[in-house]
């Protein structure tokens, strides 16, 4: 088995600070909040004035998942900033942010792109829990009947490593039922886009050609080329990439296609996991659809602050 190739960091100095700056709180609240805490329009459908402003309900919403905080320690969490900035200012109660946050949906705050700069997107899916045992009570008790996940499928910018686009899902939902979807969420010159075999599916082939670009999906391993009626094999994307890889085997045609930028997904997954844990405090479905926005806004606010520049060493 080869070894595995290790890499260092070039901008370490600036990575370096970075790393600390995600945690400056004065980067995570508005410097203009004193202004911007009261709402201006009426909101919800019983007519009645919503006091908070949307833009200081999502700040509360940040530095709750930011700092891995219960609706009513946030609240506190807060109150002691305001004092420390001699801020007087109305806080809104724990269930008012918790209500608010059923129908707040969070930009993903990622980086415009050039005009014509063209983009490549890797997809992938992954499980979040809601309910159910951790690894340790499995192992030893085995699991129980209440067990729940919902699924979160994101496309993210593989030369940036930002999320452009994010949806959350019933675990039993297929991330392929919602792939045009999110591909037409995200604007600018798409070039390529990068998918494991779950979505191998015309459906998902045709969405990437209405936008122009380059379907890379690994193949299922029952996949067949199709042909028309005559034999012939039908000049497809998916007919492409699947005689390439018969020809130079999956690992090799991985390397030449440059498919290997789709474990960019899996490598977002792994931060947003391991930043923010493998479950989701919401029980609500609304409450947990904007839980993941925030949480993949952060994760973009992350990167930008602080990206790693590497390279390869020899062992």
């Amino acid at each position: 088995m080869a070894a595995k190739t290790k890499y260092r960091v070039k901008n370490w100095k600036e990575y370096n600070a970075g790393l600390k700056n995600r945690g400056n709180i004065t980067l995570w609240v508005d410097a203009e909040l004193e202004h911007k805490w009261r709402a201006n329009s009426k909101k919800n459908k019983k007519e009645k004035y919503c006091i908070y402003s949307e833009a200081f309900i999502k700040m509360l919403l940040v530095l709750k998942n930011l700092y891995h905080l219960p609706y009513r320690q946030c609240i506190g969490f807060f109150e002691g900033i305001l004092k420390l900035l001699a801020l007087d200012i109305p806080i809104p109660c724990y269930t008012t942010v918790c209500r608010r946050a059923k129908n707040i949906r969070v930009n993903l705050n990622s980086k415009k792109r050039k005009e014509n700069e063209p983009i490549h997107i890797a997809f992938d899916a992954t499980g979040l829990k809601i309910y159910g045992e951790g690894e340790w009570k499995m192992r030893i008790h085995g699991k129980s009947k209440r067990r729940k996940w919902v699924k979160l499928t994101i496309g993210v910018d593989t030369e940036t490593g930002e999320i452009l686009c994010q949806k959350l899902t019933d675990q039993n939902t297929h991330e392929s039922e919602h792939f045009e979807e999110l591909l037409n969420t995200v604007e600018g010159n798409i070039d390529v886009v990068y998918a494991d075999g779950a979505y191998d599916q015309n459906r998902c082939y045709e969405a990437v050609e209405k936008r122009g670009a380059k379907p890379l999906f690994n193949t299922r391993k029952d996949a067949k080329i199709k042909t028309d009626p005559t034999g012939t094999p039908l000049n497809s994307p998916r007919n492409k990439n699947l005689i390439d890889i018969n020809e130079q085997g999956e690992k090799q045609w991985k390397k030449s296609s440059g498919y290997h930028k789709r474990s960019l997904s899996e490598n977002t997954f792994f931060r947003f996991k391991t930043i923010f844990g493998p479950k989701l405090y919401s029980r609500n479905f609304l409450s947990q659809e904007t839980e993941t926005q925030v949480k993949c806004a952060i994760l973009n606010e992350m990167i930008q602050m602080a990206k790693p520049d590497s390279y390869p060493v020899e062992a």
